[in-house]
């Protein structure tokens, strides 16, 4: 049986990708923010990229990552944020 704490986060995540999904990202916004995803893989997991994880961590980077590109910032903006936060490990480069 699911305790219905999980339950509740799975609903909570669910929406939040529907709302991530639902913004006005222009395609190469999409495309960027797509390729950025991949660059990176879950600390949690490290057997996976941010785009296969399932886990909040990877979940929260994501959200981390699209709104960066939304913001406008450059790719090697966010990279060396994201390296500079979560390390080297996070990078598959």
């Amino acid at each position: 049986m699911i305790p219905s704490l999980n339950i509740k986060a799975m609903v909570l995540l669910f929406l939040t990708c529907v709302v991530i999904r639902a913004s006005d990202f222009s395609f190469s916004d999409e495309v960027r923010y797509q390729s950025l995803i991949r660059e990176f893989r879950c600390l949690a997991c490290q057997n996976q990229s941010l785009v296969d994880s399932k886990l909040p961590f990877a979940f929260d980077l994501r959200q981390q990552i699209y709104s960066k590109v939304a913001d406008g910032a450059t790719n090697k903006s966010i990279r060396e944020y994201v390296v500079s936060r979560y390390g080297n490990a996070v990078s598959y480069n």
